[in-house]
């Protein structure tokens, strides 16, 4: 993890951007899931959550460096933040370690149904926690 320049606003609207990537790797899931597509819809919960986390590095001036551990850092920032408790803050690395199963197999996996579940509500309270946390885009008034 690093520091980037930038200004306030700069920072926020990237914030925002990454955010809304966020929401759509939400929305792929879903229709993964309506397809009975477990394992994309693994990668792409995890990649909803990851995009979220870093939404709320982005406003805060950082960048995720591209090197091996970032997912876990991650994982580590959510919880640093406050975004996540310990119960959350263990699921989201368990959701981790499964898409790193999934995209990199060693064995077969199956995640139960309960599993998904919990994984996609821990998604949607990760998505909505940095909604509140990114501030709200300043439109000004109509001219009179």
């Amino acid at each position: 993890m690093h520091q980037v320049a930038g200004t306030a606003s700069d920072r926020a609207k990237a914030a925002r951007a990454t955010l809304a990537q966020a929401r759509d790797f939400r929305r792929a899931a879903v229709g993964n899931l309506t397809e009975g597509l477990v394992l994309p819809a693994v990668s792409a919960l995890h990649e909803s959550a990851r995009l979220a986390v870093t939404a709320l590095a982005a406003q805060d001036g950082y960048r995720f460096s591209n090197t091996a551990g970032a997912h876990e850092a991650v994982v580590d920032y959510a919880f640093a933040i406050k975004l996540v408790d310990r119960t959350q803050y263990a699921q989201l690395d368990q959701l981790r370690d499964l898409r790193h199963q999934v995209n990199y197999p060693e064995d077969l996996i199956a995640p139960s149904q309960r599993e998904i579940e919990q994984y996609s509500e821990l998604v949607d309270t990760i998505l909505a926690l940095a909604q509140k946390k990114l501030p709200t885009r300043r439109v000004p008034p109509p001219p009179k």
